[in-house]
């Protein structure tokens, strides 16, 4: 037995017909000469059992909780005797914007912290422009606790970029190496922890999934770019800096 792919981009979780919410639990919308069946409102049918990925959960993850189409196939496997889902979805090309450019249309600076991400609108020099929106996240807890932490502040800012009208984020290179030594924080051991479980690589490639989605473009820039204390001059990228 195999249940047609869907996608409902718009619709709560991506999927109307075949819907899984982030703890994975999935229901089926019921035909009209079957919904005497539903156990659940709508005319809809929770199954008892519960669906987790093992691969790419947390981008698919990030687009159930946004609203973005995602395609489900159940299948049952008479031999083993099992049901199985399987997910997909189409990428969005990621969009490429030279960094000039992305001056000219706007861009949002963000400075990571242990704790927040904190956004400035910049001007054409790179100056911040009024004070920052900060989006909060506790790295405390599970790994199913940091992961939505991160998603929901990667969610706000972009939604708030999107609001502001710009066309790229750009944001320091995450490499926290320097952050996590004892000579700069000394004996602040919760601060040094916390920057230490800081999933910078991770952080990277939802960022760049995520806004891609939105429309937006990532451009990896030295720290200075994004830092408040940015001079009238402007500061520049570093050499190794990409526009994604």
């Amino acid at each position: 037995m195999v249940l047609p792919r869907r996608r409902e981009s718009g619709k709560r979780y991506g999927n109307e017909t075949i819907r899984v919410t982030p703890d994975g639990e999935v229901s089926i919308r019921l035909p009209a000469p079957l919904a005497h069946l539903a156990n659940a409102p709508h005319s809809r049918y929770v199954l008892a059992a519960r669906a987790r990925f093992a691969h790419r959960a947390a981008e698919w993850a990030d687009r159930i909780c946004a609203d973005r189409a995602v395609a489900y196939r159940i299948h049952h496997d008479p031999d083993r005797d099992r049901w199985y889902l399987t997910a997909s979805w189409q990428r969005p090309a990621i969009p490429t914007v030279p960094l000039e450019a992305a001056r000219t249309h706007g861009i949002i600076g963000v400075d990571t912290n242990a704790d927040h991400f904190a956004a400035y609108r910049l001007d054409t020099h790179g100056n911040p422009i009024g004070d920052p929106v900060r989006f909060g996240y506790d790295l405390s807890g599970t790994a199913d606790h940091r992961d939505a932490q991160i998603r929901h502040a990667i969610t706000a800012l972009l939604h708030w970029a999107r609001r502001c009208g710009v066309a790229a984020i750009a944001i320091e290179d995450l490499d926290f190496a320097q952050e996590k030594t004892r000579e700069k924080h000394g004996r602040r051991k919760r601060f040094r922890q916390l920057i230490s479980g800081f999933p910078t690589g991770k952080l990277k490639a939802r960022l760049v999934s995520m806004a891609a989605v939105q429309g937006l473009a990532i451009v990896a820039v030295d720290p200075a770019y994004t830092s408040s204390g940015a001079t009238s001059t402007g500061a520049s990228p570093s050499p190794a800096a990409n526009v994604q």
